[in-house]
């Protein structure tokens, strides 16, 4: 897994379902069961949990799952299938994290594949984006959709006692689904106002005028600071891609203002700087070690892949006792997070490797 640039976005999805409550559920289809038994779910309880190693909401969810299975063992069956994994070999991947977590991870796991069969007929189906989700099925039909942690206990203690209220269930989600269609219908009036205003940026742009271009940006953050948010990635994209020197304040400004405690947003923007396979022409490595100290000390020097960005960026600039101190301590992180997949961790250790090999040479 890589660092992923992240910015406040408009993102939109159609609210018509596919796969409702009170729907007949779709065959379980997947590539490999990792842990467990197949399940039948024509007959019985069962919760079907879409989940992912990489995302932190669904390793915060299994051990509920696990505690759910526990308490309503014989009354219930609970599949989780993991789909939406990244890297070379997911599955060896998935099948890793399966084993890190053991009695963690008490209930029958499987992987979707790279077709992704199921996470086709239920999620997409559905139309839910969100990881993790949980369907719950009584004899062959949804009952219930949601996160785990938002309602699912109670919908199975309720189905167990008998006392399920499906219409209720229905009138629920239903509620739900609108309040999705309005969010919806707001973020689409939102991305077409933001394409009006932001056109003459574009216009600046492809007629070569970056000036220009930075100069309708500052314009617009002066008339529409709530746009500000999403005008940080185009005008970080400006300066990194041209080599503009003004980066460097840019970087200062996010670092005191706009991304002040968003370490994730502060990584993303120095990674895209100092990544070896970055298409940047002339990279500022000043500027990504600006963003890189500060995503460090806002996640107070313990995420491995951060500091493993923050080494980096020091060893670009010259520094490179601090940049081997800083790699060794990402790479003791790294081991023990669960986000970081085999090829992420390969590339930590060959830096590292690297940094020692430039220290003893100096």
């Amino acid at each position: 897994m890589r660092r992923l640039l992240l910015f406040p976005a408009l993102a939109l999805m159609s609210h018509a379902s596919a796969l409702g409550i009170g729907d007949a559920a779709p065959d379980l289809k997947f590539e490999t069961l990792v842990k467990g038994r197949t399940v039948a779910l024509d007959k019985g309880l069962h919760v079907v949990d879409f989940w992912a190693s990489w995302s932190e909401p669904s390793q915060n969810s299994i051990p509920k799952l696990s505690q759910l299975a526990k308490k309503f063992k014989g009354k219930i069956d609970v599949t989780g299938i993991s789909v939406g994994e990244m890297g070379d070999d997911p599955l060896a991947q998935v099948k890793k994290f399966v084993a890190d977590m053991g009695s963690k991870m008490d209930y029958n796991v499987a992987y979707d594949g790279k077709e992704e069969a199921s996470g086709k007929a239920w999620m997409q189906a559905a139309k839910q984006h969100q990881l993790p989700t949980s369907f719950l099925v009584r004899d062959g039909l949804v009952i219930w959709i949601g996160k785990s942690d938002e309602g699912l206990d109670k919908a199975v203690e309720t189905a167990v006692d008998g006392k399920f209220d499906l219409e209720a269930s229905k009138a629920k989600y239903a509620a739900d689904q609108a309040k999705v269609a309005a969010a919806e219908a707001e973020a689409k009036k939102k991305i077409e106002e933001f394409q009006k205003l932001f056109q003459p940026v574009m216009d600046a742009m492809q007629e070569g005028n970056i000036e220009d271009a930075l100069d309708e940006i500052d314009k617009l953050e002066k008339s529409r600071p709530d746009y500000k948010p999403q005008l940080i990635g185009p005008r970080f994209s400006i300066l990194a891609g041209t080599g503009n020197p003004k980066l460097v304040d840019f970087a200062k400004r996010l670092v005191a203002d706009d991304l002040k405690d968003n370490a994730d947003a502060l990584n993303s923007l120095a990674w895209a700087i100092v990544d070896p396979k970055s298409q940047i022409p002339k990279p500022n490595f000043d500027a990504a070690l600006i963003l890189a100290k500060r995503a460090a000390e806002a996640s107070k020097m313990k995420d491995g892949m951060i500091l493993d960005t923050l080494a980096l960026c020091l060893f670009k600039t010259g520094d490179k006792a601090k940049a081997l101190e800083y790699q060794t301590k990402a790479v003791e992180l790294a081991k023990t997070d669960k986000r970081v997949d085999a090829e992420t961790m390969k590339d930590m250790q060959d830096r590292l490797e690297q940094f020692k090999k430039a220290k003893s040479s100096v």
